[in-house]
């Protein structure tokens, strides 16, 4: 039995959410002063709620403000890369959760391009709805559609979104991102691939293994503990089901990664109607 073996036995008998919310009180206490120094050298900068940061990031103020802007500039030079118009553009946060990414999108795309947030929490919709006025933030439910018309995005990122759905749900929503992406336009999501390997127990490394996505149903679908991780060929078959097409991978890890160590996937949508 190895250490994730061990993790998992525990997380039978301790409930995922409540080791999840004793973390979140440990981080709080962590970051305390790091967080309140930053927040003094920065009174203009308006932060969600600690438990919004914590659930969708990490609980460092200085870290979630960096991060997310370079992490903004870094998706519009990849999209870029890969043939984003570069006049005004449409672009779509799926997942938005509190603004981390989203709030800094425009200061990196052509003027007069628009940013729009969706995320299935409420709590979050009404966050940015209230203190980012710069950008359009959407509620949708766990299920597509997404409010938006069909062919209305250029562009549409989701950072870490699949990662915490069912497989059914996971090709109901890149369908749903073909659908609100026009021809010609491009997707970038990112994926829990083979970096993440090492996190599984045996029995799951047996199934990834054989190229088989590897779910662990634990608290609601969507939260951060309900985690799905995605074989390349498994996810290659997925996109190829739901329309896209494969227009560049960045592996886990690499200094391109968009999110760390999971995989990046950049999507093109075909030209033909959805």
């Amino acid at each position: 039995m190895n250490v994730h073996d061990i993790q998992l036995a525990l997380r039978a008998v301790v409930p995922a959410t409540w080791v999840d919310g004793c973390r979140f009180h440990w981080h709080r206490l962590k970051f305390k002063q790091r967080n309140r120094a930053f927040q003094q050298a920065h009174p203009n900068i308006q932060f969600p709620p600690d438990y919004f940061m914590y659930e969708t990031y990490r609980l460092d103020y200085r870290d979630y403000w960096e991060d997310g802007r370079a992490t903004a500039n870094e998706l519009v030079e990849l999209f870029k890369q890969y043939g984003l118009s570069e006049g005004p553009v449409t672009l779509l946060d799926w997942g938005c959760g509190p603004g981390r990414v989203l709030r800094h999108l425009t200061d990196f795309l052509p003027t007069g391009s628009v940013a729009i947030g969706a995320d299935y929490n409420p709590t979050y919709v009404a966050w940015c709805q209230e203190n980012l006025p710069h950008i359009i933030a959407l509620e949708h439910g766990i299920d597509p559609p997404l409010p938006l018309q069909a062919a209305s995005c250029d562009g549409v990122f989701g950072l870490s979104i699949l990662t915490h759905l069912h497989a059914e749900k996971q090709q109901q929503w890149l369908r749903e991102l073909y659908r609100i992406t026009k021809p010609g336009g491009l997707a970038i999501l990112t994926t829990h691939g083979v970096r993440f390997r090492h996190k599984l127990s045996r029995s799951e490394q047996a199934i990834f293994d054989r190229g088989e996505l590897v779910v662990r149903e634990q608290g609601r679908e969507g939260h951060r503990v309900f985690a799905s991780f995605q074989p390349k060929t498994w996810m290659e078959t997925e996109l190829l089901k739901a329309g896209w097409k494969l227009a560049g991978w960045i592996s886990g890890g690499s200094t391109h990664s968009i999110h760390g160590d999971q995989d990046t996937w950049v999507l093109s949508r075909s030209n033909e109607p959805a």
